[in-house]
């Protein structure tokens, strides 16, 4: 069932579009070297934590609990907070949430945010980075996952249809994304999209509307500024 419909007409051309929440939408952790770990969704927090850390995994945890990063020979890592009620909410331990009822429904270390020295993020940006994670992982465990598909009509009969699935956490990107898709194919059955004069010549297509650039504020809760400069764990 659609989220959101609408249409775009064009002579006796018609678009339907459809927005629906995406209910198969790929795990961020699969599609990514930069990951959140998750604790009681799946795994147990110290039996990750022995996995990852191997014998200094106390001290890592109780290091990630102040709101400190912790690194391995391949990654940093950030711990994350958890706010359950009615779905999820986090925040960095480093910024904790604004959370209501933190003594009944905030989970204080509820796991982490793991980013590889391999990306290639500068010191200065790795919290921000790790806010853009957790980011999406918020969205994707309360379903806040959308896809779109565009049908065109002339006449009744449906002659193209497309479709995009995938878009976490960005409803409006997603309309937008739809929007453009269905205006190429309106351009190309209305004839304002040159074909191919030659062959082999590939035509121009419509670029996709770009994402806008993320705001400066990478708060996951109200009212929290992240912290840029932590304090680095020496034990190791």
């Amino acid at each position: 069932m659609s989220i959101v419909n609408f249409t775009i007409a064009r002579d006796d051309l018609v678009a339907n579009i459809e927005i629906h929440q995406d209910d198969d939408c790929e795990n961020p952790n699969d599609i990514s070297d930069c990951q959140v770990f998750n604790a009681e969704r799946g795994v147990d927090l110290e039996a990750k934590a022995k996995e990852v850390f191997g014998d200094r995994w106390a001290r890592r945890l109780a290091t990630l609990a102040k709101g400190q990063r912790a690194n391995t020979e391949d990654a940093w890592y950030f711990g994350i907070e958890e706010y359950r009620h009615s779905g999820s909410a986090f925040a960095l331990c480093s910024a904790p949430g604004n959370f209501p009822d933190r003594q009944w429904d905030v989970i204080e270390l509820a796991g982490w945010v793991k980013i590889p020295f391999s990306v290639g993020i500068a010191e200065e940006y790795l919290e921000k980075a790790a806010l853009g994670v957790l980011k999406d992982w918020q969205a994707y465990v309360n379903g806040e996952c959308y896809g779109f598909t565009v049908v065109v009509t002339k006449d009744g009969e449906e002659i193209d249809s497309d479709s995009c699935w995938g878009f976490v956490a960005d409803f409006d990107y997603c309309k937008e994304s739809a929007k453009s898709a269905a205006e190429f194919l309106l351009n190309k059955w209305s004839g304002h999209w040159d074909p191919p004069e030659e062959p082999g010549e590939v035509a121009a297509e419509p670029q996709p509307i770009a994402a806008s650039e993320p705001e400066e504020d990478w708060r996951l809760a109200p009212d929290v500024a992240p912290v840029l400069e932590v304090e680095d764990d020496k034990s190791k």
